[in-house]
């Protein structure tokens, strides 16, 4: 979904677009009661958001991960749970990463 001001640009969008630089996207994360969104805000043009996930199964698999490089007997499995959280978090927003050279992410 775009957000938009009716045609009007905001002064302050503005001015990070413009420090992002050509094919370069801002990916920021929002989380709420009950969801985790992403923002992108890209080098021109309108900022998106999708919600990409539950609030529960974000937070178990980040505790998850943390626990799993924390714990050395544990940390040949931390491969699977990258994946989970890159499905969780990266891979719904994938079609607005297509010609973006760098990605700068606010967690």
């Amino acid at each position: 979904m775009a957000l938009t001001d009716k045609g009007h640009g905001s002064p302050l969008l503005s001015l990070i677009q413009q420090a992002l630089g050509l094919g370069r996207l801002l990916l920021a994360y929002h989380v709420t009661e009950d969801a985790v969104y992403a923002f992108l805000v890209p080098d021109r043009g309108r900022v998106e958001w999708v919600r990409v996930a539950r609030r529960d199964m974000v937070e178990q698999e980040v505790r998850r991960f943390h626990s799993q490089l924390s714990d050395r007997r544990r940390q040949s499995h931390w491969e699977a749970t990258a994946r989970t959280l890159y499905s969780l978090l990266i891979a719904p927003v994938e079609s607005h990463l297509a010609g973006i050279e760098h990605l700068y992410v606010v967690p």
